[in-house]
């Protein structure tokens, strides 16, 4: 059964409080473990790295945990040695009272556009996410790359084209991936001239 991510926002802002980590939120999800599960932890961690100029290290910590999620279903791996293999230190980050705010304010916003997301597509998402599931993984992983990198306004675009793949394996949306895996090939084409203009632009 396919549920809708804002759904999904408000059950885990029940459970969040100040002594709330990344790995208790993930390991929320070990029973429920699936691919839509995976599709929804990849929108989730996306999610708060959207906001341009996101606090220093918000995008690297969201970018390494896309990129195990990534990897993870490449080799079809279960949840528990994703959450093994992510650094203590991101591990053991608290996420507060803040994330709760965050979660509330915009499971509104995503709730208004969910109407447009619906399973569709189903030969291409077939193809992408499960004959081919390298090539999407592979194209997550770069972006986790890119939303990783310590260049301030680098993480944005990233974040919505994973959080766009994220929300259509949820779905099983194949328009969505579809969608997310051209504008990816694009980004991940042009992200060197990208990144080399803020450096230059920077120094």
């Amino acid at each position: 059964m396919v549920t809708k991510f804002s759904e999904d926002l408000k059950e885990l802002a029940c459970m969040v409080n100040d002594a709330t980590t990344i790995e208790c939120i993930l390991k929320e999800y070990v029973e429920k473990e699936s691919l839509q599960t995976f599709g929804f932890l990849i929108a989730l961690m996306a999610f708060p790295a959207i906001v341009p100029f996101t606090p220093p290290g918000i995008g690297t910590m969201f970018g390494v945990i896309i990129i195990l999620l990534s990897i993870a279903i490449m080799a079809n791996s279960s949840l528990d040695q994703v959450i093994i293999k992510i650094p203590k230190k991101i591990r053991d980050r608290k996420v507060g009272t803040s994330l709760i705010k965050f979660i509330n304010a915009s499971s509104k916003i995503v709730s208004k556009i969910e109407f447009f997301i619906k399973p569709r597509f189903d030969k291409i998402y077939k193809i992408l996410v499960i004959d081919a599931r390298h090539f999407i993984c592979i194209l997550l992983i770069l972006l986790g790359i890119l939303m990783s990198m310590p260049i301030t306004g680098t993480n944005t675009i990233p974040a919505i084209i994973s959080f766009i793949i994220g929300m259509g394996i949820m779905n099983k949306d194949g328009f969505l991936v579809l969608t997310g895996a051209i504008v990816g090939s694009f980004v991940i084409l042009a992200a060197p001239l990208l990144i080399g203009g803020l450096i230059v632009h920077i120094f």
